[in-house]
């Protein structure tokens, strides 16, 4: 059920705004200036409540954040951090030491001598930047900080280059370790999601799916 998937791995708006001290005037603000992302769900409910007091109806918007936004503002803090320019910055060398933790790690290391760095087809940091702002990653990674965005953009990319050249039946056992490898590393870093939306995601295109046809899982 949708409601069950998103209290267990998010928090509400009224949770998010106590555990980082501030009300919700302070929020909305502090989202303009790009300090704090998005709600990466907004529910419109419409409640019906039966109980032997009578019948009750209300519609009410509820808004879910990653609970790791949290610490994202508790950075721009501890940084004095105030403006959007300053707050890209620290999201971009987070970003961009991810990738140097990669290229240097066994894994990526191995990735790199068949899908060197030239043919990686990432997003542009400022297109990457305005999704973390829009609530984007909060839903597709676990954490939904720059880490595991840029590991979910280049096991994606990878996963999807080694199929485009290999068939099933056709995959080398080094490249099919690879895939393999980078499959379990995408399923590390990629959300779950919720049951409504699993279908149309990279989760199953890229994890699910590939598992399926290139190791029988």
């Amino acid at each position: 059920m949708l409601l069950d998937y998103l209290y267990k791995n998010f928090v509400t708006e009224t949770e998010f705004c106590h555990q980082a001290k501030i009300c919700k005037q302070q929020l909305i603000d502090l989202q303009k200036a790009k300090l704090i992302p998005l709600a990466s769900y907004k529910l419109e409910v419409n409640l019906d409540c039966q109980s032997f007091t009578g019948k009750f109806k209300q519609t009410a918007n509820y808004h879910f954040y990653h609970p790791n936004y949290i610490n994202w503002y508790q950075l721009t803090l501890l940084h004095h951090i105030t403006n959007k320019q300053s707050a890209m910055a620290m999201f971009q060398t987070a970003y961009e030491t991810a990738q140097q933790d990669f290229i240097c790690s066994d894994s990526g290391t191995q990735i790199i001598q068949i899908y060197d760095s030239k043919q990686w087809a990432l997003n542009s940091i400022e297109e990457t930047w305005q999704h973390f702002t829009n609530g984007t990653y909060g839903l597709c990674t676990v954490s939904g900080l720059p880490n595991h965005i840029f590991l979910k953009h280049i096991h994606g990319e990878f996963i999807k280059y080694i199929i485009s050249k290999n068939s099933p039946h056709e995959i080398s056992t080094g490249d099919a370790k690879l895939l393999n490898s980078s499959v379990n590393i995408l399923d590390e870093v990629t959300a779950p999601f919720a049951d409504h939306e699993r279908k149309t995601t990279s989760r199953q295109l890229n994890i699910i799916n590939v598992r399926k046809q290139y190791f029988n899982l």
